[in-house]
């Protein structure tokens, strides 16, 4: 079966306009960035940088009141945002058996990133993820799966995912930033006391039931300055690029084109 849902470019000037094409069958669920009633890839063709602006666009996975896990597929062609229901069971479990702060934002993924699992950050001693960026987005609205948005980027922390770094990356719509004034994590958290804490706890339980640790959170459960969150955008677009150009090998197959 197959449904049109149609996203534009959330709260933007942009002139870009992005609509979605679901196929669902028995046991998974493939959602399709369409552009110009074309397939494209959330990864690959949707631009990190807005000219001159100070938001970057983001790809929405997982809404907010969503509780099943949808994921960018790196390895399929377009790069469908999928759900696996056999895969997911056993997570799906785990998150309902844990505070619900999956209610607190949206999920998503920054897209023209990726962090070279071959890569060792030295303060850590761990290596990356193999991944793109994550995103929580914390505005009021619920985007939907596949919504890209233009956002600021408040900050970021780091969590241990499978003996790797993973870096979470905080960020608000721009429309709700410029309205709100919210430039910051600092400027977020006087709006919403103690809401980045609850989220960074429950990945804190999410990881730590996953993968048996006693402590997930890295860094000293650091959030980054926005500048220092920009700097770990900023390297995992130019392994990306590093990627897309050769310079850098996946270990795994992963679907590369671009279709714009």
């Amino acid at each position: 079966m197959l449904r049109f849902a149609v996203n534009y470019l959330s709260r933007g000037i942009s002139k870009r306009c992005y609509n979605t094409l679901t196929e669902t069958g028995k046991d998974i669920i493939k959602v399709y960035l369409m552009q110009n009633e074309k397939r494209i890839s959330p990864w690959h063709d949707v631009p990190i940088w807005n000219d001159g602006a100070a938001t970057i666009n983001i790809v929405n996975e997982i809404p907010y009141k969503l509780n099943q896990k949808y994921a960018v597929s790196k390895n399929e062609q377009y790069n469908p945002i999928c759900y696996n229901l056999k895969k997911d069971l056993q997570n799906h479990t785990r998150r309902k058996t844990i505070k619900r702060e999956f209610t607190m934002f949206n999920y998503g993924m920054v897209p023209q990133t990726w962090y070279d699992s071959a890569f060792i950050d030295q303060k850590m001693n761990l290596c990356a993820e193999d991944d793109p960026l994550d995103v929580c987005e914390l505005g009021e609205k619920e985007l939907e799966i596949g919504e890209v948005c233009r956002a600021r980027v408040l900050g970021a922390f780091c969590v241990l995912d499978r003996n790797k770094f993973d870096w979470k990356i905080f960020m608000l719509n721009e429309v709700e930033a410029n309205a709100k004034k919210i430039f910051t994590a600092e400027d977020y958290e006087r709006h919403n006391p103690h809401k980045l804490e609850r989220i960074m706890n429950w990945f804190n339980k999410y990881k730590m039931s996953q993968f048996s640790t006693s402590n997930a959170l890295l860094l000293d459960s650091k959030i980054l300055s926005v500048g220092e969150t920009l700097e770990v955008i900023r390297a995992a677009n130019k392994t990306y690029a590093e990627l897309i150009s050769g310079k850098r090998a996946a270990k795994d197959s992963f679907w590369l084109s671009t279709s714009i």
